[in-house]
């Protein structure tokens, strides 16, 4: 799954794989609806900046592990996108399913499909990339996204200009040889507009152009980076702030115990953790407090990580999640070796 937004909607492509053939969905939400996930409301129609794209992308990407907790379903495809569509005031199913080789590599497919929606060539071949990118071919996608960058100086949304930045950033990062110098000449170019213009999305711009300064061996910059977006009291006014801040913070803290300054990393980590635990999301809880416990543990506070392990074990089998008790449960195995308890290793 992946996703385009324009200020006044957003348009949400999902790729379902069958036996026969692959499906595209295209999925439009427009402003005026609530989603509502496990009886908690997370996008409330006038939270500009809680996508619902990134929403459905998270429970989608979670769904082998936490369906149980989701608004989604565990079933087969057709029950699954009712579920998604009900929640759409005009989602349809794209009547040329069976011709996904064709729709992805034909400029024409998209020009008809969306000349009426986007206000330009460029926003079109972004939803091309997107596909590409979903798919996780992400040469092909780098490809669709050369020719929005050929003219991109001409573009005037400024939001349009940074997502592709961030975006093209990310194919380098995973292509099969990772190349790291334009990764980071996209990234930053990014982040400088969202700093400048004062973007929410500085939080995603700013993770990514830290972790990549970080990876190269750029350290200080990296740790600069870091700080000034932590220290700039930023709005966290909705669900998607929240979630990315709390991503961001527990980052920085991994960052930090790699350089050895475990106490700092920990102190980060909670932040993190608390920030998490305050939104409901289980996943980040989980992968926070393991951060927490790692240098807990190398510090030789075996027993200070079991007690952060014990709480969390509450919290998972309160919510009920398997996937989560697993890694849980590997964690305490580690731990318990660590205390030379093997039986209950």
């Amino acid at each position: 799954i992946g996703y385009s937004g324009c200020d006044d909607f957003d348009i949400i492509p999902i790729i379902l794989n069958t036996k026969s053939d692959r499906k595209i969905i295209w999925l439009e939400y427009s402003p005026g609806l609530d989603v509502v996930v496990n009886g908690r409301e997370i996008v409330k129609s006038t939270d500009k900046f809680g996508r619902v794209g990134f929403i459905f992308s998270e429970l989608i990407r979670r769904g082998q592990r936490e369906i149980e907790n989701c608004y989604i379903v565990k079933t087969d495809a057709n029950i699954f996108l009712k579920s998604i569509i009900n929640v759409f005031n005009n989602s349809y199913e794209d009547p040329e399913i069976a011709q996904f080789e064709y729709q992805i590599n034909s400029d024409t497919y998209f020009l008809n499909k969306f000349k009426k929606i986007f206000p330009n060539l460029n926003h079109i071949l972004k939803m091309k990339a997107i596909l590409y990118f979903i798919i996780e071919d992400y040469t092909n996608s780098l490809k669709n996204y050369s020719k929005i960058l050929s003219n991109i100086e001409k573009e005037k949304n400024l939001k349009f200009k940074s997502s592709v930045f961030h975006e093209v950033a990310y194919c380098y990062i995973n292509l099969a040889i990772p190349d790291y110098d334009n990764a980071i000449k996209y990234s930053m170019k990014s982040f400088e507009i969202d700093v400048e213009n004062k973007f929410v999305s500085i939080l995603l711009s700013a993770d990514q152009f830290a972790s990549l300064l970080f990876k190269v061996g750029k350290i200080k910059d990296s740790l600069d980076v870091y700080k000034s977006i932590i220290s700039s009291k930023l709005d966290l006014n909705s669900y998607f702030l929240k979630y990315q801040f709390a991503t961001l913070l527990n980052n920085y803290a991994i960052h930090l115990n790699q350089l050895g300054k475990m106490d700092d990393s920990i102190k980060t980590a909670e932040k993190s953790a608390e920030l998490f635990k305050n939104i409901g999301d289980l996943n980040g809880l989980v992968n926070s407090t393991l951060t927490i416990t790692t240098p807990l543990m190398e510090l030789g506070y075996i027993d200070k990580a079991m007690v952060k392990l014990r709480d969390l074990e509450k919290i998972i089998k309160d919510l009920g999640s398997l996937f989560s008790l697993c890694v849980l449960y590997n964690e305490l195995g580690i731990t318990y070796r660590l205390k030379k308890e093997f039986d209950e290793s």
